[in-house]
């Protein structure tokens, strides 16, 4: 583990290593899989084709049960049309739900996603080697279900662009700076407009109980940094000055700070949940829609809540098994 991690397990904290999609080397570096490089082989060895460079714009159903799609080319930005007997739609929790409004669904819950509230710091280890590895493997998992700790990516770029002082870039290397996150589930609901001039746009406020839960993942954060020898600590608002941090309101307003200028989600789900109650779910527990053939739903948008860690996993397993089911009832 990174200086960080070591000390985090020095002083009692729960150190998990959490897998990730791809392999890594004997120094750390992440060889990445995207869906494209697992599946690519299996989809043309059963006479698919991957187009790329392609845009989703819209699909109707006709009278025989056939999808037309309409799909834009992203280069030459032509537009043209391909036709389905079935429609499998992977296109986030964000655009998935609006897909399903234009196909004719109606649902006071479609749209109303869930996220991991995430707030994000920045530590300067002057005395220690560079990562080599893009984000750290390693997570605090002792606190859960009620906070998560983990890296960002560690990249020289983004490190620089959180430092709040351009004038000073001179005394700091950014290749030694740890990024990291404190991130709460939340059970509070996120509204994306579906139709209108507003259409994509996502409104969403942090409840009391996962802002305060945060708060103490910063402080935690910032106490093992500390600890483990970082020399500056820092997000896009301000550096902390370590000689106030007994200060309780200068300590307050940083943290305060740090959620109100970092605060983000890198995990956006729910929006088009399923499950066996049709009032609370727009889709069926199987990832299908009442009166609507052929059609399948296979993304973040269809978990029933907001779980605790990374839901790609989760995603993944549901949608497997959703899909084995669709084929066999073909």
């Amino acid at each position: 583990p990174s200086i960080f991690y070591e000390k985090a397990a020095e002083l009692n904290y729960k150190v998990s290593r959490i897998p990730r999609w791809g392999k890594e080397n004997q120094d750390g570096v992440l060889d990445r899989f995207t869906a494209k490089k697992i599946f690519v082989k299996k989809i043309l060895s059963n006479g698919g084709s991957i187009r790329t460079n392609t845009k989703y714009i819209d699909s109707k159903i006709d009278r025989n049960s056939i999808w037309k799609l309409k799909i834009q080319n992203l280069e030459n930005k032509s537009f043209y049309n391909l036709k389905s007997r079935n429609l499998v739609l992977a296109l986030g929790a964000s655009k998935t739900p609006i897909a399903l409004s234009n196909i004719g669904l109606k649902h006071r819950k479609l749209g109303k996603f869930e996220i991991h509230p995430t707030a994000r710091l920045s530590a300067y280890y002057p005395l220690s080697n560079s990562s080599k590895a893009v984000v750290e493997p390693f997570q605090l998992t002792g606190l859960l279900p009620k906070i998560m700790i983990g890296s960002s990516a560690t990249k020289r770029c983004l490190s620089k662009a959180n430092y709040p002082f351009k004038k000073n870039y001179e005394n700091i290397d950014f290749s030694k700076v740890a990024n990291f996150y404190s991130m709460a589930p939340s059970k509070t609901k996120g509204k994306i407009i579906l139709n209108g001039i507003l259409k994509g746009i996502k409104f969403y406020n942090i409840d009391k109980k996962t802002k305060f839960q945060i708060s103490k993942g910063l402080k935690i954060i910032i106490d093992i940094c500390l600890k483990s020898g970082a020399e500056s600590i820092y997000h896009s608002g301000d550096v902390l000055d370590i000689l106030k941090i007994k200060n309780e309101k200068y300590y307050a307003f940083f943290i305060s700070q740090c959620i109100k200028k970092t605060l983000s989600s890198v995990h956006i789900m729910s929006s088009a949940s399923m499950g066996n109650n049709g009032k609370l779910c727009p889709l069926n527990s199987n990832g299908s829609i009442d009166g609507i053939k052929n059609l399948l739903v296979v993304d973040q948008s269809l978990l029933p809540s907001c779980p605790t860690v990374n839901p790609q996993s989760t995603a993944c397993v549901f949608s497997y098994i959703n899909t084995l089911n669709f084929l066999n009832e073909l």
